[in-house]
């Protein structure tokens, strides 16, 4: 803890220095502002003139919130300030000397121009992927999915992020990531986020930012990276909004049957003191999946025992979301974000597996179905609030955030395994419960544009306890409780945080750097049998980056330390008992895993092309992994373990032409070689090879109405300590209609044309050999019909700035 004193403190006083003019130059500044509705105007264009020679000598463009700075060499100026729709604004003339080397005009009101400008279009639009200095942006209103589809949509088409059977999303080809929305974590996880992310309507996201090599300013949970994804904000004044319908189905045999459904609204009102902004959604998709397995167990007494599994499972979903924002102007040099959320999500999974046990000459020993019902009541709100005060020209700021992140998941299952001629029942119910408090303070201080210091503390706590009982129908009176099964835990940690952080521009090289520092104790709790388990661990987590801008191209390189500490599952050591013959068992003695990630980075942009290259290498130390063992009976047991070490030396490369009228191409391709080192029960495991996962889409648009999109995913095999994963080649295609002069559009999205969205693994172990394959319903038809409402202006755009935008993240470098 001195060591975070010591370092706020060095902080602190850095921060507190003010820049100094160079030697006869002084400043001219001034904030810029709508003379009808007392907005500021981002933007305008700012000429700095000699009154002498009449000739141009500087010029800049007015912030987000209205200003400008510009440094001058003594001399007397006047000063221009123009915006399309305005009166231009002419200054007085003005003397910089030494003896008024600074000044500041308050006074610059633009007027709207009498005539009316007619047939006068201004558009802007983002580049599909953006580069920055420490993350890829990607802007969602490109993807045609963004329309009809969900979060999960969208990411599978991001470049180098891919999904698992399970719904896990990996980065790079990594599972442990850090999912932000809005630059804030949320207390869900494993499942419960990807109900999360199915969820958030894609047309409610604004951009998703990829960020592999996280800087100081970030949590430092992660080892793969963070992907935060960015809600829109209500950007201009008046008052508007949405409302969409859509449908879906499946391709059963021949035909295709309607059984989903999506409702979303939504309603923005903006005027200059406050911008508020509304949200609903209905989701109603449920999913059939089915799959088999395949297990061969070498027994103690060398004889085998064969096991093949069938299961069928279809799962209906209903879940509601609602969203609340609220962002006030208390005055031009204070703001308050206020934000709410919550979500009800009820799945209901009716499962049918049937099991064969047969010896090694295929003689049959047994067979039994078994029936699982299972309801999951999940829910999830949160609430958030941020205060920001600019303390000069909005060069200087600090924050204070506090955010609160409740989940409560309610599952009530019952499996009824039917043996000849009687069967047993067995009833679980399991309830968790889990609360995420955050509150934090940050400074930032922009001297010039050469110098930026940042520095912040943060505390989070994260409280879960979970209750599982177990009962079976194995007497004459009913059921009686199992306390062999049953169990419960109570988890708790706390992390206090702080760091430092400077960028800006040095010797010709853009630089950012910085040192986080936390401290994180741990305590867990198991009743049942008067288990307690803790640690205390800090350490320091140091992140650099340089790039240089040469003429289109970009050259730079990074590095990151972050961890992964294992979560309250995780560290559980009592099974889940869905299935009897494969039991997942948490592991108390989990150590947490380290990654240093090193990248070299080339971007590059021309009239008809451009491309990405990042090379990249990357070293986990005592990094998780699922190990299988199975016992005499044939029982297998999933545990994580820490393993000796995963090397991964790779190039992810992106290329997007648009050489081709109307079309445009974008490729990704992260290709990688990959070594895994491990030790299991004294056995070592060494495994290499050369992974790649390639995406390719291709947008056209026919009409200035209608557009169409395809995107394909191409994968190559991958691996882990003891098994090989199979590819699943995907491809899609969507269509966009725009009606009543883009008041509306209808959208048509077909999923997984070739119907090859699968998972499958072969796993080989000191005394098994299991092959598992799971297929969930991929080809899915979805239509949606979009209705813009109400009016907004966008004549005068004024945007609030939010400190994490102010960092260069649109709401994604929180800390």
């Amino acid at each position: 803890m001195r060591v975070l004193i010591l370092l706020l403190l060095i902080s602190t006083v850095a921060l507190a220095q003010q820049p100094t003019l160079p030697e006869n130059k002084g400043r001219i500044a001034g904030k810029v502002t709508d003379a009808t509705t007392n907005t500021t105007v981002e933007f305008a264009t700012i000429k700095i003139i000699d009154a002498t020679t009449s000739k141009l000598v500087d010029g800049a463009t007015s912030s987000e919130t209205g200003f400008f700075n510009i440094i001058v060499n003594y001399g007397k100026y006047v000063v221009n300030v123009d915006f399309i729709g305005f009166d231009k604004y002419t200054s007085d003339t003005i003397l910089i000397n030494s003896a008024n080397r600074e000044l500041v005009l308050t006074n610059i009101v633009l007027s709207t121009k009498s005539k009316n400008l007619q047939a006068v279009e201004i558009t802007a639009q983002k580049e599909a992927i953006e580069n920055k200095i420490d993350r890829k942006i990607y802007n969602v209103a490109k993807d045609l999915n963004a329309a009809s589809g969900s979060a999960e949509n969208v990411l599978q088409n991001v470049p180098s992020v891919t999904f698992d059977s399970d719904g896990n999303i990996n980065l790079r080809g990594g599972a442990n990531v850090t999912i932000l929305i809005n630059g804030k974590p949320t207390s869900l996880g494993g499942a419960d986020k990807q109900a999360l992310l199915s969820q958030i309507q894609a047309s409610s996201i604004e951009q998703i930012e990829v960020i592999t090599n996280p800087s100081a300013r970030f949590d430092a949970d992660g080892t793969n990276g963070i992907i935060n994804i960015v809600l829109k904000k209500n950007q201009t004044p008046g008052h508007y909004g949405t409302v969409a319908f859509g449908a879906g189905s499946r391709q059963e045999a021949k035909s295709f049957t309607v059984n989903k459904y999506v409702t979303t609204a939504s309603y923005n009102y903006k005027n200059k003191w406050l911008a508020l902004g509304t949200s609903i959604n209905y989701n109603n998709k449920p999913v059939f999946a089915y799959g088999d397995l395949n297990r061969t167990t070498q027994t103690s007494d060398s004889t085998q025992l064969k096991m093949l599994q069938y299961n069928s499972s279809e799962r209906k979903a209903v879940a509601m979301n609602a969203r609340v924002t609220a962002d006030i102007t208390i005055s031009p040099t204070n703001q308050l974000f206020v934000s709410g959320s919550g979500m009800n999500n009820i799945n209901t999974t009716d499962e049918l597996i049937n099991y064969n046990f047969s010896n090694k000459n295929d003689l049959l020993l047994s067979n039994f179905n078994r029936y699982n019902t299972s309801t999951t009541d999940l829910k999830n709100w949160n609430t958030a609030a941020q205060y920001r005060h600019d303390i000069k020209e909005n060069k200087s700021f600090f924050t204070i955030d506090a955010s609160y992140d409740n989940l409560k998941t309610n599952n009530a299952s019952q499996y009824i395994t039917l043996l000849q001629p009687t069967g047993t029942v067995t009833q679980l119910s399991t309830l968790l419960y889990t609360n995420l408090i955050q509150a934090q303070a940050d400074y930032s201080n922009k001297f010039s544009d050469k110098v930026k210091l940042e520095t912040g503390i943060k505390y989070t706590t994260r409280t879960a306890a979970t209750a599982l009982d177990a009962s079976n129908n194995v007497s004459a009176t009913g059921y009686e409780y199992d306390t062999l099964i049953s169990s419960s835990l109570n988890y708790i940690d706390a992390n206090y945080a702080g760091y430092a952080n400077a960028s800006g521009a040095m010797l010709g090289l853009n630089y950012m750097a910085g040192i986080r520092y936390e401290n994180v104790q741990v305590n867990l709790t198991v009743p049942k049998n008067n288990g307690k388990f803790s640690y205390s661990i800090a350490n320091f987590f140091p992140s650099l980056f340089l790039n240089k801008v040469i003429k289109k191209s970009t050259v730079g390189i990074s590095y990151s330390r972050r961890i992964r500490r294992p979560s309250a599952d995780q560290l559980n050591p009592f099974p889940e008992y869905d299935d009897p013959t494969s039991l997942r068992v948490g592991n108390p003695l989990l150590k947490p895993e380290f990654i240093n990630s090193f990248e070299a980075v080339f971007n590059t942009t021309y009239n008809a092309w451009s491309y990405s290259l990042v090379g990249y290498y990357r070293l986990l130390q005592n990094p998780f992994n699922r190990l299988i063992s199975t016992d005499n009976k044939g029982v297998t047991y999933v545990k994580l373990a820490n393993i000796d070490g995963t090397y991964n030396t790779g190039i992810d490369a992106s290329l997007r032409l648009t050489f081709i009228p109307k079309t445009t191409i974008s490729i990704n391709s992260n290709t990688y070689y990959a070594q895994v080192k491990s030790t299991v029960a004294g056995n070592a495991f060494s495994k290499q090879g050369v992974v790649s996962n390639n995406k390719f889409s291709v947008s056209y648009s026919a009409t200035k109405v209608v557009q169409f999109q395809l995107n394909a995913n191409i994968n190559t095999p991958m691996f882990n300590a003891q098994g090989i994963i199979q590819p699943a080649n995907v491809m899609g295609i969507s269509a966009k209609y725009d009606l009543w002069k883009q008041r509306a559009n209808l959208t048509l999205n077909y999923s997984d044309i070739t119907n090859t969205q699968y998972f499958k693994i072969k796993v080989v172990g000191t005394n098994f050999e299991t092959t598992n394959y799971r297929k969930r319903e991929s080809r899915i038809l979805f239509a949606t019909l979009t209705v813009k409402l109400g009016k907004d202006d966008n004549s005068k755009r004024k945007r609030m700035v939010t400190r994490d935008e102010q960092q260069g993240g649109a709401g994604g470098d929180a800390f």
